[in-house]
């Protein structure tokens, strides 16, 4: 069952335990003589306890497998609940099942941000699926050899382990991604520039007002880029000394540890591919 949805079922039944225990108090004021209206088995089971029970008969089945400590805990409170000789609420059973009930709401509730916080990547790379093999040569040897970035914390489409999984929705992913990362890279190049795609994720980018890397690829020069140059927000890919800021700001950024020597090995391998035409081919006007 859907997270959201099992939520949802336990604050019923606990919105309509409340309604019972609100009626304790009254109750006891009038030395439980007489059973208040809240807690009475209304025939048309809108509430009280006959739905209370029938909420917690759903429910019990849903939570036997991910909270099966909880469930042996409450299998023998279901049971007491209902006061046989008075057919009405147990007081002391009803108490310690609205609390156990409140214990996997907030379970739930903090598995969901969990799962919410690994989901979205520390880094989000926009580019083009025609410059896959610079963008993997860029993310492997830079990113992840030379920084120490982990693969678990970039999002590149064109990169399998680090994209979208089957079944999830590209818009939405893309969206939580660049909305929720630390660095958002634009390695724009001529086939980057002619993508509907590759321009909404730009455009997502700015919104967000992210830490932004705009890196223009060989086939483009500084001229065709526009605006970007104009606010001189975009540097060459091959460009050592932009290379090296990126390295100090990350480091610092991420506290990693600064292997210098490391990572000017990996940065002169990264240059020295990219030159190689033969090892990476990049789309070209």
């Amino acid at each position: 069952m859907i997270t959201q949805d099992l939520i949802r079922q336990l604050n019923e039944c606990i919105a309509t335990g409340n309604i019972i225990g609100k009626s304790f108090f009254i109750a006891r004021e009038n030395n439980f003589q007489q059973c208040p209206v809240e807690c009475a088995e209304l025939g048309n089971g809108s509430g009280g306890r006959r739905t209370f029970i029938k909420q917690l008969e759903l429910l019990l089945p849903l939570i036997s497998e991910d909270f099966s400590i909880i469930h042996k805990l409450l299998i023998p409170e279901v049971k007491n609940l209902i006061d046989v000789p008075h057919h009405c609420i147990n007081e002391f059973p009803f108490g310690g099942i609205t609390v156990l009930l409140s214990v996997i709401v907030e379970e739930l509730r903090q598995k969901e941000m969990s799962d919410k916080k690994k989901s979205v990547h520390k880094i989000f790379i926009s580019h083009s699926s025609k410059d896959k093999d610079l963008i993997e040569s860029f993310v492997d040897i830079l990113l992840r050899l030379g920084i120490g970035i982990k693969s678990e914390d970039i999002f590149c489409t064109s990169i399998e382990e680090m994209g979208i999984k089957n079944g999830e929705d590209i818009r939405t992913h893309i969206q939580s991604n660049v909305n929720g990362c630390d660095y958002a890279f634009l390695m724009i190049s001529s086939a980057y520039q002619k993508s509907e795609i590759c321009l909404n994720e730009m455009g997502a980018v700015w919104a967000y007002d992210k830490k932004v890397k705009t890196f223009i690829l060989p086939d483009v020069d500084f001229r065709s880029i526009g605006w970007l140059y104009d606010i001189k927000k975009a540097s060459k890919i091959n460009d050592s000394i932009a290379l090296d800021s990126l390295y100090e700001d990350m480091t610092g950024y991420y506290k990693l540890p600064q292997k210098t020597g490391e990572w000017g090995r990996q940065r002169e391998i990264f240059l020295n591919k990219l030159n190689d035409t033969k090892k990476i081919t990049y789309s070209r006007i």
